[in-house]
């Protein structure tokens, strides 16, 4: 039973940390193309969460199909899990990239229109948003195949300490 549980709540576990990481690093983008007012906030509230959130489910997505080796080799499997130093690079070098694919677009000058008609317009090129993806994806990656020994020892002691300790309760009641 416990050797079904831990890989499940370490999957879990992935999944959470790639997500909150992934929605963080959206926001700072969202925030630094924020324009102010009503309908500025509604896009920033509503459009980029759904825009976001459908990126971000493609980049977790795309993170565990590749991963999948990772998973399923046992080989490379345990040799991933005794070499964690990639993932922590790993995870360094993306959000490296996040960081630099913000700086580059928050230094941007946006393009300013006497009629309105072009306010506050930032183009974006394809090979920006690629180099974005690309910076997130690395993260998630990294993320979703970080094996983190410790905690995964530390939750099969407490799964066992749990089956035990209720094994004893239930003998107290004579069941």
């Amino acid at each position: 039973m416990v050797n079904r549980i831990v890989p499940f709540l370490t999957l879990v576990f992935q999944i959470i940390a790639a997500t909150l990481t992934l929605f963080c690093v959206w926001s700072l983008f969202c925030l630094v193309d924020y324009n102010g007012g009503i309908d500025g906030w509604v896009t920033l509230v509503v459009w980029q969460f759904v825009y976001g959130s459908v990126i971000i489910a493609v980049l977790i997505l795309t993170g565990l199909i590749l991963g999948l080796p990772i998973r399923l080799i046992v080989p490379v499997n345990r040799w991933w899990k005794l070499n964690q130093k990639f993932c922590y690079w790993g995870i360094f070098a993306g959000i490296i990239l996040d960081t630099i694919a913000l700086i580059k677009y928050a230094s941007e000058t946006p393009l300013f229109a006497l009629d309105q008609s072009n306010y506050n317009h930032r183009p974006i090129s394809t090979a920006f948003f690629s180099f974005t993806c690309a910076a997130l994806f690395i993260t998630a990656f990294f993320i979703l195949n970080f094996y983190p020994g410790r905690f995964i020892k530390g939750m099969m002691s407490r799964f066992k300490n749990i089956s035990i300790k209720n094994r004893s309760f239930d003998s107290l009641l004579g069941r």
